[in-house]
């Protein structure tokens, strides 16, 4: 684990914390970690905002001991669209990653976004919505 890695698992414990100064701490240096490039500041509030009101016990299910989802991903039977920043400090996603996960998942769909974090529809969002709508519609075909 890289230093990068451990600070960030330090401020993901943080956010399910019940003390609320920890918690609004860890969730502030969490907001500030999704973007690869610095989100304005009233894109950064709403997105502190919203993840502020995610209770903690849903923080806990989403971060426990997850690095894969091998065994939940081969029981997904809906078409999907996998989006992927590869400047993501969150979640360690690498090409094997997400090849690993359109492969196990049927009639899926992978686009890689470069220089982008964790956050796509938020630093890309004309792109996300167009790459979403684009996935949608061809559904429809």
């Amino acid at each position: 684990m890289t230093n990068d890695q451990a600070k960030m698992m330090e401020r993901m414990g943080m956010m399910m914390s019940a003390d609320i100064a920890k918690n609004l701490m860890g969730t502030s240096a969490f907001v500030n970690s999704v973007s690869a490039k610095p989100l304005d500041a009233e894109t950064q509030q709403e997105a502190l905002v919203y993840n502020m009101m995610m209770p903690a016990y849903a923080r806990m299910a989403m971060f426990q001991n997850q690095t894969s989802y091998e065994d939940l991903a081969g029981k997904i039977t809906t078409p999907t669209l996998l989006i992927h920043g590869d400047a993501d400090a969150v979640v360690d996603v690498n090409v094997e990653l997400s090849v690993t996960n359109q492969t196990l998942i049927p009639g899926s769909a992978l686009v890689r976004y470069d220089g982008i974090g964790h956050a796509p529809f938020l630093e890309a969002p004309t792109r996300f919505n167009t790459d979403v709508m684009q996935f949608v519609d061809g559904l429809t075909d």
